[in-house]
């Protein structure tokens, strides 16, 4: 079973990254989560804003915590969604936020550093 999005479009951004994803139907998580009415629970989201932002983009340090953190729509799979990584203070910030053409899905922030 897979555990990640499909990428199927990258931009650079000034500061960041933004990545067109397809979330599949196939995804490990959806196994449980929940019955009859799957949904891409929000540490999954999480998860992906670290991994892919880890990939793409120069975070300073480790994982220190986060800030105003949001889930505000849920994502079901086959969506696909736009993810905007934009990196702060010089790597030691990662702003995220899922969204789609007419909806805002979650957004917050990343703290890294020493």
């Amino acid at each position: 079973m897979r555990r990640l999005p499909e990428i199927l479009a990258e931009r650079a951004l000034e500061q960041g990254v933004e990545l067109e994803l397809r979330v599949p139907a196939d995804l490990e998580v959806f196994a449980g989560h929940f019955p009859g009415a799957p949904v891409l629970p929000g540490v999954v989201q999480l998860d992906w804003c670290v991994r892919l932002g880890r990939d793409r983009l120069p975070l300073r340090g480790a994982f220190r915590g986060m800030e105003q953190v949001k889930f505000i729509a849920p994502i079901a799979p086959e969506a696909r969604v736009t993810l905007q990584l934009e990196l702060k203070l010089g790597g030691a910030r990662l702003d995220f936020r899922f969204f789609g053409e007419e909806k805002k899905y979650s957004s917050g922030t990343f703290l890294f550093g020493a």
